[in-house]
């Protein structure tokens, strides 16, 4: 393998290319952030970002399809790793599970 690139795969690896896509890839998480209102509510972002996920898969034609059809059901759920405790984030509204 050659600095800065794959050999033989004409692909290019540099600096630059990796921090765009990293920048990229952490702006999956503004629509969240927007979402939640005090800055540092890690718990609230995490329930936010289960359903900004849970949105985004439904649009992938083969699960709207699905959907649809009524062969499939969406679920997000969120794990309290202190308590345990398991909160489902669905269509109906969050119940929480223990």
């Amino acid at each position: 393998m050659g600095r800065g690139g794959s050999r033989g795969t004409g692909v290019r690896w540099g600096w630059s290319w990796v921090m765009a896509s990293v920048a990229a890839w952490l702006r999956h998480a503004d629509a969240s952030r927007a979402r939640t209102a005090a800055d540092g509510d890690v718990p609230a972002l995490v329930r936010q970002n289960v359903l900004a996920q849970l949105a985004s898969l439904a649009t992938h034609p083969s699960v709207a399809r699905a959907l649809a059809g009524g062969k499939v059901a969406l679920h997000g759920w969120v794990y309290d790793i202190p308590t345990g405790r398991v909160e489902d984030l669905t269509a109906a509204g969050p119940a929480l599970a223990a």
